[in-house]
């Protein structure tokens, strides 16, 4: 197998030998270019180098077939040359290595180290050329600090060295890491107003990390500022009225029922929780002596049956009521026919005994 020897220059082989151990004296390396064979190499090993001469340059691509040449030829043959090799790329020997461009050095505490913009020129004794990072494996160059390793505090300061067979390096500079904690350089107001009955607040906030970094306590303003009462729904004799006043501060509504009159349309007396007419103008009822009632929601159902019973009471007496006027005018228009009847009997008492005439009495006399 044939490599760039970077070190030497030339060429590197490793020979995979199957014969059995001392009977091989050395080995003979054919080096084609293409197909065209261009020299023979002598080898006492199975590795080595082969430098660069008339016959290898560097940058030019060779392949090789290697024989081995029998110790004791009375017991062992030569062997055949082998299968080709892989093309590989002769190198020039190497006279130092230096940083072209540097890879990124500043990072916060937990980011991955990244070395994919490193670049490196290698010095050639004659001539350089130029190794991205990913080719530092083709090349045989390392790096101090393994590309994607997770980077902490403890990182700063530190180097990244590049070498080459423990012979050549070079050095970027010092890494930087910093806490991954918010500045909070940039930041924002917010604020939430304060209402009757709770207090507000005033908040900065950090644009980076939604950190609230100050807050100011709004004082509730106190107690709600309600109007005046205003009927939602008149109380009846027998169903419950409806007021409701509104803060003026934050809108708060309170709502509160009016007890049943308790009373009929021809009852003359006051009961309590009426509405009286002696109000402050605006239509609004006299609140209660005792503490009002606030609305709840508890025995919803049993009230809307009580109510519609109620409904259908009053649409009963409506429809009884409009019977009776239906009698009555029925028998007042009758009255009133009867009479008229009688009035034009009554006016023309003769009117029977005149014959022909075609009002009192249709007989005609011929």
């Amino acid at each position: 197998m044939l490599s760039p020897d970077y070190e030497n220059g030339g060429l590197k082989y490793q020979i995979t030998d199957t014969n059995p151990d001392g009977s091989v004296a050395q080995y003979v390396i054919e080096i084609y270019s293409g197909k065209n064979k261009l020299a023979d190499y002598e080898a006492a090993g199975k590795a080595g180098n082969l430098p660069c001469d008339t016959h290898i340059k560097a940058g030019t691509a060779y392949t090789a077939k290697v024989s081995a040449v029998a110790k004791n030829d009375k017991l062992y043959s030569d062997s055949d040359s082998s299968a080709a090799s892989a093309a590989a790329k002769a190198a020039a020997k190497i006279k130092n290595i230096t940083i072209k461009t540097l890879p990124k050095l500043s990072y916060v505490d937990g980011e991955k180290l990244d070395l994919s913009a490193l670049v490196v020129t290698v010095n050639y004794e004659s001539g350089h050329e130029d190794v991205k990072f990913a080719d530092f494996e083709e090349f045989g160059l390392e790096t101090s600090i393994a590309n994607g390793k997770k980077l902490s505090v403890a990182d700063t300061g530190k180097t990244i060295v590049i070498s080459f067979a423990d012979k050549f390096t070079a050095t970027t500079t010092a890494l930087t890491v910093t806490t991954n904690e918010c500045t909070h350089e940039k930041t924002h107001m917010e604020q939430k107003a304060p209402s009757c009955g709770e207090n507000g607040w005033e908040r900065t906030i950090c644009d980076k990390c939604n950190a609230v970094i100050a807050e100011k306590v709004l004082p509730a303003t106190g107690e709600h500022q309600y109007g005046d009462w205003e009927i939602k729904a008149e109380p009846t004799a027998e169903l419950k009225g409806v007021k409701e006043r509104i803060c003026s501060v934050c809108g708060q509504k309170q709502t509160e029922e009016i007890p049943a009159t308790g009373s009929s349309a021809t009852d003359t007396g006051t009961n309590p929780g009426t509405t009286s007419g002696s109000g402050s103008g605006n239509g609004s009822a006299n609140p209660p002596t005792t503490d009002p009632e606030v609305t709840t929601g508890g025995n919803k159902g049993q009230g809307k049956i009580t109510d519609l019973g109620r409904a259908f009471l009053i649409i009963l007496i409506v429809l009884f009521s409009l019977i009776v006027l239906f009698l009555v005018g029925s028998v007042y228009l009758e009255s009133r026919r009867n009479k008229a009847r009688r009035a034009r009997r009554g006016g023309n008492p003769n009117s029977r005994n005149r014959p022909g005439d075609g009002r009192g009495n249709n007989n005609r006399y011929r």
